[in-house]
């Protein structure tokens, strides 16, 4: 079979890369494009990915649905010449309008309920929608709810596994507490209309968590030059290493959040509009995920973590990943059986037992 991915964020290589592994070595071909956003391509490099690029992408509204005509068209030149049997993607419009006029299937993952622009503009033209615990909408037939988080796509033990000393790599002694801060620039289409955090609010930040711990930033965005002592220089593809030793995550970024948890670590995510998004309601629930818009808030709470123990966390997340689905197992089993997966699945929900996670630590 052979099968076009449309990357869209950094995320989305973590989300795939175990399943194209696995594919390829069942004889499937991949054929793989990419927005030039953030890490991703230096991520896909890491992994060893080949990959085609569709470019920046556009910025506000209006940048964006011009950029739409554009990435579609990007998209078509390069899947014609490829001939995919199948499409599939985190929630890409690129992918599902072009799917739809070379009239092939397309698959997609999204846990991002919030995000209506994107889905008005990919949801018509996608066969099968596969979202997880927690995720608010409902997009009829073609969805398919299973009980986990795409989080467990790369972060369940049998995939990740912390290979580097990241103390000496951060340069503190082992053991050392410590905090990641993460930045974004919100400007994604599900966050237009949202307040973000000044520099002085970032500055403030830093400067009560820096006073007892050693603090390590990344930022999507130019960090106020106050903080560039505190910015992190570690390969992209070790960021989950950072993120399982640190003794809390605090940032606007969702992905990161929620990685932070699947590792056993706390997480403050200060996004706006965190609160709305469906899938954090279950980490709430867990006590693993605190949402503090107010930086001032936010802070406090992170005092008040860091002088627990972590050990508490981690035996919340354990609680949290018992009976999960081992999401790569899925999806290879789906796509690789598509169309007839379907099927089974509309006639038994129980066929989804059999792809259970068996280790948790």
């Amino acid at each position: 079979m052979k099968i076009l991915i449309d990357i869209n964020h950094p995320s989305h290589v973590h989300y795939f890369k175990n399943l194209i592994w696995k594919m390829q070595k069942n004889g499937h071909v991949f054929l793989i494009v990419s927005r030039d956003k953030d890490i991703s391509f230096k991520l896909l490099n890491a992994y060893g990915f080949k990959y085609y690029s569709r470019g920046k992408g556009g910025e506000g509204i209006i940048g964006k649905l011009l950029y739409l005509f554009k990435g579609d068209f990007a998209l078509l030149r390069i899947a014609r010449k490829f001939k995919p049997d199948l499409f599939l993607s985190f929630g890409s419009p690129y992918a599902a309008q072009v799917s739809s006029i070379m009239g092939k299937p397309h698959i997609a993952i999204d846990d991002t309920d919030i995000a209506k622009y994107m889905q008005m503009m990919y949801v018509p033209f996608t066969d099968v929608i596969i979202t997880p615990i927690g995720y608010n909408k409902n997009h009829g037939k073609k969805q398919i709810f299973l009980n986990t988080t795409f989080d467990l796509a790369y972060l369940l033990p049998k995939y990740y596994k912390p290979k580097i000393n990241v103390f000496e790599a951060l340069g503190i002694k082992e053991g050392t507490k410590y905090v990641f801060i993460r930045f974004t620039i919100m400007k994604a289409s599900h966050d237009f209309g949202y307040k973000v955090l000044t520099d002085s609010d970032k500055i403030n930040i830093v400067n009560e968590l820096s006073k007892k711990h050693h603090v390590f930033i990344s930022s999507e965005g130019k960090l106020p030059k106050e903080l560039e002592k505190f910015k992190i220089n570690i390969a992209p593809d070790k960021i989950h290493d950072v993120l399982y030793y640190a003794d809390l995550f605090l940032g606007e970024s969702g992905s990161m959040s929620t990685e932070s948890i699947t590792l056993g670590t706390p997480a403050i995510n200060m996004a706006p509009n965190a609160l709305e998004v469906g899938v954090f309601d279950i980490f709430i629930k867990h006590k693993l995920l605190y949402i503090l818009p107010d930086f001032k808030e936010a802070v406090m709470k992170a005092k008040e973590i860091l002088k627990q123990d972590k050990v508490i966390f981690n035996e919340n997340r354990i609680s949290f990943l018992r009976g999960k689905i081992d999401i790569t197992e899925f999806l290879v089993w789906f796509i690789e059986n598509y169309p007839k997966s379907k099927s089974i699945l509309s006639n038994s929900d129980d066929f989804v037992i059999k792809f259970k996670i068996d280790e948790i630590n």
